[in-house]
C-alpha cells in the first residue's frame, strides 16, 4: 500500500471504503488498478531496504510525520 490511497468512498453513514493502487496480474500485466484495503489478497505492500549504516533518527512513519534517516 502507498501512503496516498486511490480514493475514499462513503458507502453508509457508518463508514466507507478506501481503495489502494494495485499492479494487475496476468490478464493486464504491469497496469495499475485499484482494490479495497480489506481485500488484502490483491494489494502490494512496498518494502524499503536500508543499508546497515543508515539509522532511523526520528519520525513515527506516518504521512504527516515520516521517518527521518541519517547516514
Amino acid at each position: 500500500w502507498t501512503m496516498s490511497p486511490y480514493s475514499f468512498s462513503m458507502i453508509t453513514s457508518a463508514g466507507g471504503i478506501v481503495l489502494v493502487f494495485i499492479v494487475q496480474g496476468s490478464s493486464n500485466p504491469g497496469t495499475l488498478g485499484n482494490a479495497g484495503v480489506r481485500d488484502s489478497s490483491v494489494v502490494v505492500r512496498p518494502v524499503v531496504s536500508l543499508k546497515s549504516n543508515v539509522l532511523v533518527t526520528g519520525g513515527s512513519g506516518t504521512g504527516s510525520d515520516p521517518y527521518t534517516l541519517t547516514i
